[in-house]
């Protein structure tokens, strides 16, 4: 019965598996500068995506080279279209400095042929350091509103997330009360021999 308990309890505290890690990167741009249709310059791009592994350090240069998130957001202040929508096309490129930062980027989210809300920064370039956020549509077809340099900003990674799956929480629960179990046997055991 005793061999049966331990080969239980032991199967239950095996190592759970995990949920792999997940890096969300987010840019926040400024306010836009010229407006017409919908947008006002309170208006602005923000942006994020997530990828399995952190971006390594000194990847891409100049805009960036390409990536592929997992999932990602934009939005325009007017306009939002994440990764679980329809979309015309998106492109995600990237360049990090030494220390993994962002400090180069062309993101666009084209939402249909004459609808988009792009970002771009060329930290390298020679037209002295050009920064770009656009949105362009909005619904009504002549909207727009740009910013220029200075660029917006990202942080990321975001931390790392590490959650066990619900099974892995059930099987973590049924051998915690199996543990309890077998402690509230052992203190009972002790208890009637005194």
């Amino acid at each position: 019965m005793r061999a049966r308990a331990l080969a239980l309890l032991s199967a239950l505290l095996l190592p759970l598996p995990l949920v792999a890690d997940t890096y969300t990167y987010t840019y926040t741009g400024l306010d836009f500068t010229n407006v017409d249709g919908s947008y006002t310059t309170s208006d602005f791009v923000s942006a994020s995506f997530t990828l399995s592994a952190p971006l390594t350090d000194s990847f891409g240069s100049g805009e960036g080279s390409s990536v592929a998130p997992l999932s990602w957001s934009f939005s325009d202040g007017f306009q939002s279209v994440n990764s679980t929508e329809s979309v015309f096309g998106t492109t995600f490129k990237v360049a990090t400095n030494a220390s993994g930062q962002i400090v180069g980027w062309d993101i666009v989210a084209d939402i249909d042929s004459s609808q988009f809300i792009q970002s771009f920064y060329d930290g390298a370039s020679e037209d002295s350091n050009f920064a770009y956020d656009y949105f362009a549509g909005g619904g009504d077809g002549s909207s727009s509103g740009p910013n220029g340099t200075p660029p917006g900003s990202w942080s990321g990674p975001g931390g790392s997330t590490v959650t066990p799956e619900p099974s892995s929480l059930l099987l973590l629960g049924s051998g915690m009360a199996g543990l309890a179990g077998l402690i509230r046997r052992k203190l009972r055991t002790q208890n009637i021999q005194r």
